[in-house]
């Protein structure tokens, strides 16, 4: 009797083992992005390429929707951005380490240079909305201190070349008088 409740449970014990296991590999498994520990902004600011605050104004996926291309305005920068405006790429969602960009909302991202050459943010950064009552009271806005780096506002750049191009215009206009005078004045003495 005890032979037999042994080979009725070991049976049991074994059919619900292997049920189990053949369960168990139909399930796809999860990805999920996986970060380290944060580091200081002043840790981040060494070991990225961009550290700047900006405003975003569009977020528009890219082609292979894998990700997506996030513009900026850029407000204040510590180190890789330069120009009023800038351009960066994250994944598409947080399981791919995306960043979930809003546009409108103000971000102080840490971004580094991608292998295709464009700038990008992930998820394992130290990128974080201000949330705070205005930027300046952000803790990492606080840390990283004094900006060093000039935001270039592109206007004057594009108004200096107008000017040249006007200063440009102006001197062919003068060229094409002074040949046009010499022609007539020269004439007129060899009659």
């Amino acid at each position: 009797m005890q032979l037999m409740f042994l080979k009725k449970t070991s049976s049991l014990f074994l059919s619900t083992a292997l049920a189990l296991g053949f369960l168990s590999v139909g399930i796809p498994s999860a990805h999920a992005c996986s970060c380290m520990m944060p580091v200081l902004p002043q840790d981040a600011l060494v070991q990225t390429d961009a550290v700047f605050v900006g405003t975003v104004t569009m977020v528009v996926p890219k082609d292979d929707d894998m990700n997506r291309v996030v513009s900026f305005d850029v407000d204040r920068s510590w180190k890789g951005v330069t120009t009023k405006s800038v351009s960066i790429g994250t994944a598409r969602d947080s399981a791919a380490c995306g960043i979930d960009f809003e546009a409108g909302k103000t971000y102080v991202v840490y971004a580094y240079e991608s292998d295709e050459g464009g700038l990008w943010a992930g998820l394992c950064s130290r990128t974080h909305e201000v949330v705070v009552e205005g930027i300046e009271a952000d803790e990492d806005v606080m840390a990283l201190g004094t900006t060093t780096i000039t935001i270039a506002d592109p206007e004057p750049h594009q108004s200096a070349m107008a000017s040249g191009a006007v200063t440009l215009v102006i001197g062919l206009v003068a060229v094409v008088a002074g040949i046009g005078a010499f022609r007539l004045f020269g004439t007129k003495k060899a009659e």
